[in-house]
């Protein structure tokens, strides 16, 4: 086999390689709205863990960060094969399993922030 025809081989197969990855790859809008209010967080901190299984359990280790708009709105670009947890500095997130986010979803993240919440909420009770 020729050195052209071996490179232009290795080269098509790199291509479809690449593709397959751009396949995996989706955009989603995550949405924070407060609970109470109904109102869109502005400027608020929208947090992406991945879930990854470690010993002895799962664990979601962050992936990026990002503020919200005007709109209470953040643009994400995720792979499609993994786990994600979309969280805030506020009480509440919201789970994907693998398989689970489809491109240009809109996910709403409903939070509670930690100064409207209820006592019970803010601090678990510890037993004794």
């Amino acid at each position: 086999m020729s050195a052209n025809k071996t490179i232009t081989l290795v080269f098509f197969i790199l291509t479809l390689l690449s593709c397959k990855n751009r396949l995996d790859q989706i955009t989603v809008k995550v949405k924070v709205i407060d609970e109470y209010s109904k109102q869109p967080r502005v400027k608020d901190t929208v947090q992406v863990r991945m879930g990854k299984w470690g010993i002895p359990m799962k664990r979601y280790i962050k992936v990026s960060q990002h503020i919200t708009d005007s709109l209470g709105v953040v643009k994400i670009n995720l792979n499609r094969n993994k786990t994600y947890r979309f969280s805030t500095n506020a009480i509440g997130y919201i789970e994907f399993a693998e398989s689970e986010l489809k491109d240009s979803q809109q996910i709403i993240l409903e939070v509670t922030s930690q100064a409207a919440a209820p006592a019970a909420a803010r601090s678990p009770s510890r037993g004794k």
